[in-house]
């Protein structure tokens, strides 16, 4: 039994890479014009122990939203997946040192609505696997 408790112990402190994820300014919800076309940059920390490497960063909105030609691939989420019917903004990022933030600046159309709508960012990476965080983004007149 001891053997496992130390086993387990080791593992627990095998540093690895942890996100956080928000809008400048540290917000979760973006307030937005209806019908408005921006540059919305999202800020991703790394504030684990270890560099983050070959990460694949993917921003999905719902259908509702345009998303604009920038520095990234762009795709329709299809049934099977997580977000049906989401565009997603694509980013590969080779390297995300520990206790760095990088950006991603994506360029959208917003609805015409008055709603608050989710925006889902998911992370695979190599040591840490996939991770996934949701922020809003609140359209109004």
């Amino acid at each position: 039994m001891l053997v496992i408790f130390i086993i387990d112990s080791a593992a627990r402190r095998i540093p690895i890479p942890e996100f956080e994820v928000y809008f400048t300014n540290l917000l979760k919800t973006l307030k937005c014009k209806r019908q408005e076309m921006l540059v919305i940059t999202l800020c991703i920390r790394n504030k684990g122990e270890d560099l983050a490497e070959d990460a694949l960063v993917m921003v999905h909105f719902p259908h509702t939203f345009q998303l604009q030609p920038m520095d990234y691939r762009t795709i329709k989420q299809g049934p099977e997946t997580d977000h049906p019917d989401y565009n997603s903004a694509i980013f590969d990022m080779d390297r995300i040192y520990p206790d760095t933030i990088v950006n991603a600046d994506i360029r959208i159309i917003t609805p015409d609505d008055n709603e608050i709508h989710e925006i889902y960012v998911s992370i695979y990476e190599t040591k840490s696997g996939h991770s996934e965080y949701k922020l809003t983004i609140q359209t109004t007149d």
